[in-house]
C-alpha cells in the first residue's frame, strides 16, 4: 500500500474526500484533501505526492486536465 507515502485526495464531495483520506491516513499514508481542481493544481505545484486520487467532474478543472 501506499505506506508513509504523500497521497493527495480531490474531490468536490466532502463525505467522499474525508472517507479516503481516512483510509489512506490508517495505511500510514500523510494525506492532503482539495476540494476542487484549481486548488489541487496549487497544491501539486507547491508539493509533490506519490499518489494522487481524483474525482473526474469537479469544477475549476476536472480530474482529467489535473
Amino acid at each position: 500500500m501506499l505506506e508513509k507515502g504523500r497521497g493527495l485526495v480531490i474531490d468536490d464531495e466532502p463525505t467522499i474526500r474525508t472517507t479516503i483520506s481516512k483510509v489512506l491516513q490508517k495505511y500510514g499514508a500523510e494525506t492532503t484533501v482539495c476540494c476542487n481542481g484549481y486548488e489541487a493544481i496549487n497544491m501539486i505545484e507547491q508539493q509533490s505526492f506519490d499518489l494522487v486520487l481524483s474525482d473526474i467532474k469537479m469544477p475549476h478543472r476536472n480530474g482529467y486536465e489535473i
